[in-house]
């Protein structure tokens, strides 16, 4: 494993800032991707690499403080529907979990299998909010897509809204509406739920990021 061209750009900064640890998180990436950019040449990596840099250095230099005089937290809980589409009942995936000849089919089955499970239970996920007023953090579940992202900045006009990807990892992709329509590569597979998460996800986010 390797951190590629982000970590490349986090170890950077991390020399430039010794007293500070410089961490690195994703955002909503389920729909987004360097891989046009990054074709595995170590060259263009350093280009990439270097681009991230340069980014962080500006924000560093441009960062605005502000006294925090409150500090909230609150977790919305959200119910999304297991996928129903064909290949993705209990009895599909039961069988790819037995017959598929490759491991990570395999896997993919039983990640399928356990969110079924999970969503037959009635157990929700979770979307926590840390909120310092002027500022906010939200960490939103598995790979949503970038347009959830966009949605959670935009329920707070005017305040600086951080937002992390890849908390609860178990529905696997969560699209937007327009990409089922669009038949959209990703939803192939690692996508465990039914379309219509976007209401409920965009319902949740106003919810946990309103002051």
């Amino acid at each position: 494993m390797t951190a590629d061209f982000v970590g490349m750009a986090r170890k950077r900064r991390q020399a430039d800032t010794p007293g500070v640890f410089q961490m690195y998180a994703s955002g909503c990436g389920g729909n987004v991707t360097a891989g046009k950019y990054n074709d595995g040449d170590p060259a263009n990596r350093e280009v990439l690499g270097d681009r991230i840099y340069s980014a962080m250095a500006t924000a560093w230099k441009v960062t605005k403080k502000t006294a925090v005089k409150e500090v909230a937290f609150r977790s919305m809980s959200i119910f999304l529907e297991a996928r129903t589409s064909e290949g993705f009942s209990e009895k599909a995936l039961m069988k790819r979990l037995t017959d598929d000849p490759k491991p990570f089919g395999q896997c993919l089955a039983a990640l399928g299998l356990s969110w079924k499970k999970r969503c037959d239970a009635g157990k929700p996920i979770d979307l926590p909010v840390l909120d310092f007023g002027s500022a906010a953090l939200a960490l939103l579940p598995a790979e949503s897509y970038v347009e959830f992202q966009l949605a959670a900045q935009k329920a707070r006009p005017g305040d600086f809204v951080l937002v992390a990807g890849y908390g609860e990892c178990g529905p696997g992709y969560i699209p937007i509406e327009r990409a089922w329509k669009e038949n959209d590569s990703n939803l192939g597979d690692w996508c465990w739920v039914n379309p219509g998460s976007e209401k409920r996800m965009n319902e949740a986010i106003a919810k946990a990021l309103k002051k």
